[in-house]
């Protein structure tokens, strides 16, 4: 009887290193994802940042957050080379047209070993703050 409670305590230890972890990693990757309220906010308070733009040239060149550099997702080849070529300790924001790309985008920048990226929940479509490009009239 001793071994099997023993056993069954072993078993719990390990569900719930488990839960832990899973739970973790989930808050984890959620707090890359920031809405802009929090992302204007934490970028007011960094001084070495850069802000980056997944989407595609076009669509940077249409409209985009100023200060923000265009690194093509869609380009896989060149948007790789892009990223390991970043200041892995910098931090970087990283916006797209929903929020999609961008949200990858991070994900795979922890996977690489970045410190700090955090995605722009909504992309540039729920963006409320200031904006340059070709759509401005």
């Amino acid at each position: 009887m001793l071994n099997y409670v023993k056993n069954l305590k072993n078993s719990l230890v390990e569900c719930d290193k488990t839960i832990f972890l899973v739970l973790y990693n989930y808050i984890e990757i959620a707090m890359s994802d920031l809405d802009q309220n929090i992302w204007k906010s934490k970028l007011k308070s960094e001084k070495d940042f850069q802000i980056i733009d997944v989407r595609t040239p076009e669509e940077y060149e249409d409209l985009r957050i100023p200060n923000s550099i265009n690194i093509d997702f869609y380009n896989p080849g060149d948007f790789m080379q892009k990223l390991q070529e970043l200041d892995k300790n910098r931090s970087y924001y990283v916006y797209c047209r929903t929020g999609s790309r961008s949200a990858n985008t991070c994900e795979l920048m922890k996977e690489m070993g970045f410190s700090n990226s955090y995605n722009l929940l909504g992309g540039i479509t729920e963006w409320k703050g200031e904006v340059e490009g070709q759509s401005i009239s």
